[in-house]
Parts: structure tokens; sequence; C-alpha cells
């Protein structure tokens, strides 16, 4: 007894049917009788820890993913205008041929960089733990790449 859990369905459920047993837990709860277990209290403690540790990797894959869209939309352009199908490597010097046909600006190579390093440097362990400061700057560069890269598209290909 004792889960935060089940003393809230106790305090506010609403009781459809009761044989004699609700009633009565409800008002030892009131009355402060149900104090919570040792287990309810240890459970809890680790599954606090637990759920950090969850947070701070959910972390680490939205960084993964956050790269991954923009090297999507790098490759897109790549694909449209040269036919080509380049992996993470290459990206930059197909970029820096966008930016000698002045399609693309150079801090977009530069930015593209910058995003593939933080990743590096948390997956290479570089960055030994991802605050919410890297999740933003990923946030960021992604999305600044995705948008310009979208200008070069044709619209038919972007939907907009």
């Amino acid at each position: 007894m004792g889960s935060p859990e089940l003393v809230n369905f106790l305090r506010y459920g609403l009781i459809i049917y009761d044989t004699g047993f609700i009633k009565p837990v409800q008002r030892m709860l009131q009355m402060g009788l149900i104090p919570p277990s040792e287990e309810t209290i240890n459970l809890k403690a680790k599954a606090a820890e637990a759920r950090y540790k969850k947070v701070k990797i959910d972390m680490k894959s939205m960084i993964f993913e956050l790269r991954y869209s923009a090297t999507d939309a790098c490759q897109a352009v790549i694909m449209h205008y040269y036919k080509a199908q380049p992996d993470q490597k290459k990206i930059p010097e197909f970029l820096e041929k966008l930016v000698k046909e002045g399609k693309l600006e150079k801090e977009y190579i530069g930015k593209f960089k910058e995003l593939d390093k933080l990743w590096k440097d948390i997956d290479h362990k570089v960055i030994k733990e991802v605050e919410t400061s890297h999740l933003e700057k990923a946030l960021k560069l992604s999305k600044e790449i995705i948008d310009r890269m979208k200008k070069l598209l044709p619209k038919e290909i972007t939907g907009d």
C-alpha cells in the first residue's frame, strides 16, 4: 500500500460499485492511517534515477536525429542538383560546389560541419554528458540548415 498512484485513485477516483471495501480504506487514508511502504519508497527513488538517465539518453538520441534530418535535407539538394548520393563525409564538398555556383552561402558549410562535429564529440565521448545547451544548439543548427536547403528545392518537391 502507499503507492502514490493508488493513493490518488482512493482520493479522487469515482467509485461506481463498492462492496464495502473502498469507502473504509478512503476513510483510513483521510485519517492518515495508510503510510507509504519501504518498498514503495525504494521503488520511487530508483524510478526517479532511471527516468533521469533515460532522458539523458533521449537527448543524445535527439541530437543524432537532428543531425540526420540536416543530412537528409542536404542530400536532397545534392541529389536534385548533382544526381549524386553522398555520405556524410562528402556532403561538405558538394555544399562547397553550391557555394561556388552562388546557390548557397558559405556559412551553411560551417553550420553542417558544426552539427556533425557536435554529434561526433558526443558519440566519441569528447562531450561526457549531453546538456540541454547541446540539444538547443543542434535544434538551431538543423533548423537553419533544413530551412535553407528547402529554398534550394523546387516547390513541387518540398510541397510548400
